[in-house]
């Protein structure tokens, strides 16, 4: 909320009115901009008086809004809301603007306040599109998108945040090109950040710290290298991740390190490093102070407590994991649900583009533009072309709009398909019944590693279900989990051997989940069925050139023989998949049996995305 108010202050100290009748105006905006409450009667008052006394709509905008800035810090949202309501009406022409975005900005605001986050982004999208259309090189505009980005990072909706602080940073660049722009960079960096642009979020840092040292403003250094250290978390860079973070915790307060998320990076980083004391110190030097009234609080606490139960879970202390996964649960079942988030930014847009048309119509039909059309025949020629031109228009959009809904109807089809077939309820069944005799066995070791295997082969395929592409490592990972649960499963009977090119890093790839899963459940489910001797699985990813990479199945199991049936089996899901992402990747898929050896050979190459 603090960046919100700051934005709109910067907006209300842009607005100049000249002195009149003893009226301050500069006093004014000194006691809105440095929050001087004791003082708020006293500047109500000055501006009662020249509200009273000033009959220019559009200067009485600026004025009212000026009023209502102060009435929301006091928090009078329905005395603000009136405000709002009555000064809107004095001008409704689109010779209002720029003045009148003060009043949308303190609109939202009161929208915001009352926790109706998407009804404030319909209300600065609606701010947008006018002054687009009327005053595209605007001031006023460069601050709109700069609170648009803001609303949609509440919602958590990064892209468009990033695409419209980019779009702020260009014009404020345009308009005032001396200004210091760390701010902007950073918040560039963080948006990049929550979308796993690692290299342009350290970028966009790095702006930040080179902004500070031209201005000579180290005050936020401490938020710069923490970030910094929270992408070198994800990459990770440990050495890197310890450099920034002690360059953080050297350049701030004791109250700037519990405000920023040193801590919990701290935590992470000793977390990784397997330092238990160090851990759970910087661990609980956060949560000491949480607070429940404090939003920013629930992400670094769910940090927090998952690295507690990861910690424990690797030290085999499954209580004190389990303990902490409870707490983890309890954090995130706090937190908005993403697909309700998503429903509220389309229906915002929906509203503000038919807001937006209704004020368009009402301008339209105030200036009167077709009065001097005189000559009723072209008007039915006109209104012909047009009709015809319409119908053309809708009879594509409806031909597109079809060709398109078919395609995502086939794309929903074949991931309802692949969720089905993702997790075999045989396979969860029999892992079951293998958790069960190894109870029986009286093997607590062995019981208590199988059952931290199978739920985290769980939680990895659940959280794989809700991603479009995940990191060659994380897929891997789980690839990894499975087999090694299986070979307990199996009690040994096969062995699986991984070769990746030396020359790649998973963590920078990112591809489909759960290509080469199917393939490897086939050998271990078929392919090792009544064998005499030990089954092996080779998996084999290289290099195949610049935009592409070539993974490899081999097993020594009895063989490929394809089933008959008219069954939609893995192979033939895994081919569409291909196509889907790119028709070579489909073209390049063999399967075939072995010719050194019994056993079946996979193969297929994997287009990669722009981001890889």
């Amino acid at each position: 909320m603090k960046i919100l108010y700051c934005i709109i202050l910067l907006f209300l100290s842009v607005n100049n009115l000249t002195a009149q009748n003893g009226f301050d105006l500069k006093h004014i905006d000194s006691i809105i901009d440095n929050r001087v409450r004791n003082q708020y009667g006293k500047a109500l008052q000055q501006l009662s008086n020249r509200l009273n006394a000033e009959k220019n709509p559009r200067i009485l905008q600026t004025l009212y809004a000026k009023k209502t800035a102060i009435l929301l810090d006091q928090n009078k949202i329905n005395e603000a809301q009136s405000t709002i309501n009555f000064a809107q009406k004095l001008c409704v022409t689109d010779n209002c603007y720029p003045e009148k975005s003060s009043l949308n900005f303190q609109q939202a605001v009161v929208y915001f306040q009352k926790n109706e986050t998407a009804k404030a982004l319909e209300e600065i999208l609606k701010n947008n599109l006018i002054l687009q259309k009327y005053i595209p090189k605007a001031r006023e505009l460069a601050i709109s998108y700069s609170l648009t980005a803001y609303y949609y990072n509440t919602l958590e909706d990064f892209r468009n945040a990033e695409i419209y602080l980019k779009k702020s940073l260009d014009l404020e660049k345009e308009l005032n090109p001396d200004k210091d722009f760390a701010s902007t960079y950073n918040n560039l960096g963080i948006l990049s950040k929550k979308q796993k642009k690692w290299t342009k979020a350290i970028h966009f840092f790095k702006q930040t710290l080179q902004q500070d040292a031209k201005s000579r403003n180290f005050q936020n250094n401490i938020y710069t290298y923490n970030n910094i250290a929270s992408v070198y978390l994800e990459i990770p860079k440990l050495d890197s991740v310890y450099h920034y973070l002690k360059k953080a915790k050297k350049s701030a307060t004791k109250e700037e390190l519990f405000n920023s998320s040193v801590y919990p990076n701290f935590c992470v980083y000793f977390s990784r490093k397997n330092k238990v004391d160090s851990t759970l110190y910087y661990g609980h030097q956060f949560l000491s102070r949480f607070s429940e009234n404090n939003p920013d609080h629930y992400s670094k606490a769910a940090v927090v407590y998952s690295e507690f139960s990861q910690l424990f879970e690797r030290n085999s202390s499954l209580d004190s994991s389990l303990f902490y996964q409870k707490k983890l649960l309890e954090i995130k079942e706090k937190q908005w649900n993403t697909t309700d988030k998503e429903e509220m930014i389309s229906k915002a847009e929906q509203k503000a583009q038919i807001k937006y048309q209704n004020q368009v119509i009402q301008a339209l039909e105030q200036k009167n533009y077709f009065q001097n059309l005189s000559i009723r025949q072209n008007r039915i020629l006109i209104f012909s072309i047009v009709i015809g031109f319409i119908l053309l228009l809708i009879s594509l959009i409806l031909f597109f709009q079809r060709r398109k809904l078919k395609h995502e109807k086939k794309q929903i089809e074949l991931e309802q398909k692949i969720l089905r077939s993702q997790m075999n309820p045989h396979f969860i069944f029999n892992a079951l019944t293998a958790i069960q005799n190894k109870v029986m066995e009286n093997n607590p070791l062995g019981t208590a590693t199988y059952i931290s295997r199978f739920s985290k082969l769980i939680r990895q395929n659940f959280n794989f279900t809700q991603k479009e592409f995940v990191t060659l490592e994380e897929d891997l990972d789980a690839l990894k989990n499975y087999m090694a649960t299986q070979q307990m499963r199996f009690e040994n009977k096969f062995d699986y051997e991984f070769n990746i090119d030396e020359n790649l890093n998973p963590n920078f790839i990112n591809i489909p989940p759960m290509l080469l899963q199917p393939f490897a459940e086939n050998a271990i489910e078929h392919g090792f069925k009544d064998i005499s001797h030990k089954g092996k699985i080779e998996i084999i990813v290289a290099r195949q050139n610049k935009e592409q990479l070539r993974f490899k199945i081999i097993d020594n199991g009895k063989g490929f023989y394809p089933k008959t049936d008219e069954k939609l089996h893995a192979l033939e899901i895994i081919k569409t998949r291909l196509k889907l992402n790119n028709p070579n990747d489909e073209a390049s898929f063999y399967i075939k049996n072995r010719t050194d050896v019994p056993g079946t050979e996979v193969s297929f190459l994997l287009t990669l995305a722009n981001n890889s």
